[in-house]
């Protein structure tokens, strides 16, 4: 769903998107994007049908793909739990911001994209590597653990280094529980030391 007229900040932010998180992450981007404002995961869902619909039926894309082949790629990739996960990576890595409000008989959730967020994506790498000359490799594991998998807890992400970290080692057949144990409290402290020196904070509430 390209902006028209367009925008080519917001085009950056949606390929940013495109390229990391592939063509479904995106066209909610896009959807949210072309609304404008906080948006429910209806509101949404209603976009993105009305748009695709007019996308999907264009002269040209039917004489390129048939209609049948046309009807079916969008049938395929409107469908609700796709979205509905699309919606939350995006929500995963601070890309949409979610709002709750209270009415008489229900809650409702308002989504928001935060556009500067995308057009960091691919500065990623570099975060990386700055960690890396920094501090040291067990750091840059950790950096790039967060940037890959977004929001996490301090318990998942230690451990899911550790993991990581014996994954690209040659190590033995068979990993004692003691050094187990002793390479967890190492990923601990080179975690501590990057929440001392600044490079991690504690995640606002992902509903304000």
């Amino acid at each position: 769903l390209s902006t028209s007229p367009h925008d080519p900040m917001l085009s950056l932010a949606s390929n940013c998107v495109r390229d990391y998180f592939g063509p479904t992450v995106q066209m909610v981007f896009d959807g949210l994007s072309f609304r404008g404002e906080p948006s429910t995961f209806s509101q949404l869902v209603a976009t993105l049908r009305q748009k695709c619909r007019q996308k999907v039926y264009s002269e040209e894309r039917i004489r390129l793909l048939g209609s049948a082949v046309a009807s079916r790629l969008q049938n395929q990739s409107l469908q609700l739990p796709p979205l509905r996960a699309s919606l939350l990576v995006l929500c995963q890595h601070s890309i949409v911001k979610v709002t709750l409000s209270k009415s008489k008989h229900k809650l409702i959730y308002y989504y928001q994209l935060d556009i500067n967020r995308a057009r960091l994506l691919p500065r990623y790498p570099r975060y990386v590597e700055y960690a890396k000359k920094a501090l040291d490799t067990m750091a840059a594991a950790l950096v790039e653990e967060l940037l890959v998998e977004g929001r996490l807890r301090t318990v998942d992400v230690v451990l899911r280094t550790v993991e990581h970290l014996k994954a690209s080692e040659t190590t033995e057949a068979e990993t004692s529980t003691s050094s187990r144990y002793t390479s967890r409290q190492t990923v601990l402290e080179s975690f501590k030391r990057l929440v001392q020196s600044g490079f991690f904070e504690q995640v606002a509430k992902l509903v304000d």
